[in-house]
């Protein structure tokens, strides 16, 4: 997305970057879930900003000669093994030595890292003491990502989904998960279809379905 605005009769106009070029399209209803760029929605519509923390997210792609498995270790520094679903690929990432920088930007927009330091060192040491396996590691690369938190979370790597309803048929989603997708699909549309009014400006707390699915 490039651009966008509310036109008088409420309709929201989006100018958008694709394979042919770019081009405008119109919706009666937004819902963006751009996650990093939460905020970039509410700066071309007049909404309130969220104070938002971003993190430097450093995880590796190892390959390790053993089968697909995915592995988290919660009751402790949480550290998670993924397999990509490609042979002996694997995604690792730790609680602490994953994030090289954290920052609270004044315009509640993702900041220019400039240079992206590595910590594998740390990542694989301190994984390892949980997930033996990855002594048999053969082949180690870094990937970057930024993460968006709220900014004055109490738990540093708390990461609720939250959903913000901007008014003018306009709705924001911030850290959302297979878990709770489908809930958060349906309180959007139940919102949409009138059946639950709600406020402008007010938030919901994602919570875990009783059925689980994907979007």
């Amino acid at each position: 997305m490039l651009s966008g605005d509310i036109e008088s009769d409420g309709t929201k106009r989006l100018k958008v970057s694709g394979p042919e070029g770019v081009r405008e399209e119109s919706f009666d209803f937004l819902v963006n879930a751009t996650y990093a760029n939460r905020n970039l929605l509410a700066k071309w519509f007049g909404f309130p900003i969220e104070p938002l923390r971003f993190d430097l997210y450093e995880m590796l792609v190892l390959q390790i000669p053993v089968p697909q498995v995915c592995v988290t270790i919660i009751d402790g520094p949480f550290t998670s093994l993924v397999g990509t679903g490609r042979e002996g690929e694997f995604l690792l990432s730790h609680i602490h030595d994953s994030v090289s920088k954290s920052v609270i930007s004044a315009d509640g927009m993702p900041p220019d890292w400039g240079e992206l330091p590595t910590n594998r060192e740390n990542i694989l040491r301190h994984s390892a003491r949980y997930l033996p396996v990855l002594g048999k590691v053969t082949h180690v690369e870094s990937r970057w990502a930024t993460r968006a938190v709220n900014a004055f979370a109490r738990d540093f790597d708390a990461r609720p989904t939250v959903i913000t309803h901007h008014g003018f048929g306009c709705w924001s989603v911030l850290g959302g998960k297979i878990i709770t997708c489908v809930t958060n699909a349906r309180e959007i549309a139940q919102d949409i279809l009138g059946e639950r009014p709600r406020a402008a400006g007010t938030a919901l707390r994602g919570r875990v379905p009783e059925r689980q699915g994907t979007m």
